[in-house]
Parts: C-alpha cells; structure tokens; sequence
C-alpha cells in the first residue's frame, strides 16, 4: 500500500477509532458533485422508482431522505388499498398512475426549494448576501414563515401518507 494511502488509513482510523473494526484498507478518494438529477418518469409498465432513484437533491436538511421515505409511504398506500379493493395485477398501471400523480406536487415542491436554497447561498452577489441574511432573520421573527417551511420540509403541506401519520394500512383480504 502507498504511504499516501497508509497515512489515510491511519486518518481514518483516529477519527472513527474502532467503532467499525479495525480498517484494512482505503481506496482512492473520488468526488461526485453534488447537483440537483431527476427522472422524466416514475413510474412505467410495472415498476415504481422512489427516493434517490427518482431524484438526487443536494443533501441539504435531509430532504432528499424525507422524499423518499414519503415516497415509500405512498406506493405501499396505493398499493395496499388498490389489493384491499379487489384490484389485481390489471389494474397495475393505474395504480401506479395513482402514485405517480400523488407524489408529483410534494416533489417539485422539494426539488425546487433545496434547489433555491442551495443557488441562494452559493451566491457571491453582495447585495444578494445581504438579502439572504434579511430573510434569515425575518425567518427567525416570524413564527409562521418558519411553520410553513417545517410543514413543507416534513411534506404536510399536502397528502400525508397513512403511514406518515402512524395509521396502520388496509389489512390484505
């Protein structure tokens, strides 16, 4: 092993003592950058694609994870009440289409406030830096600015899955 990476492994090592074992080895460091990727589509003939499958958000606040267990939430909804109202693997497509369309607001909603979020503060525009630190504290005096946004962020601002709200589904016939 190079030096270069024994010193990364000894790095690593320190920082996450021996919580995962002792580590063995490291691999070259790669970069992925973090952009913003969504799916035309999510849904075709028999098939679903939910969370990071459907889109990769900046990873700003988790909301890329919340999406996706909202998404989850909602597929096993529609798919539980299409099975508890006798429908069979005909009705497949419909169902999905279902889903497709239930998931698609809470989603462009999502999309485009990470995506905002993130443009905002990566902004170098002086005047746009002070606009910024304006809404933050504006956000920080006014209660209801920051319902909006927790509602919106836990995506309660729409159709809420049963299972979102601890409410078992349809038991299967």
């Amino acid at each position: 092993m190079p030096d270069l990476l024994r010193d990364e492994l000894a790095e690593l090592q320190a920082a996450f003592g021996f919580r995962l074992g002792r580590l063995l080895q490291v691999g070259q460091r790669q970069a992925y950058p973090l952009e913003l990727s969504r799916s035309d589509r999510h849904v075709a003939e028999r098939l679903a694609i939910i969370g990071n499958a459907a889109q990769a958000l900046h990873p700003i606040a988790g909301q890329g994870f919340n999406l996706g267990l909202r998404d989850a939430a909602s597929l096993a909804e529609v798919l539980a009440d299409a099975r508890a109202a006798g429908e069979n693997d005909a009705g497949l497509a419909g169902t999905l289409a279902v889903y497709a369309e239930w998931r698609d607001e809470d989603r462009r909603r999502i999309v485009a406030f990470t995506d905002g979020l993130v443009r905002l503060f990566a902004t170098p525009l002086g005047v746009l830096r002070g606009l910024r630190s304006a809404g933050l504290l504006a956000f920080d005096v006014f209660p209801p600015a920051k319902g909006a946004m927790a509602r919106l962020s836990v995506g309660a601002s729409g159709r809420v899955p049963r299972l979102a709200r601890g409410v078992p589904l349809a038991p299967a016939p």
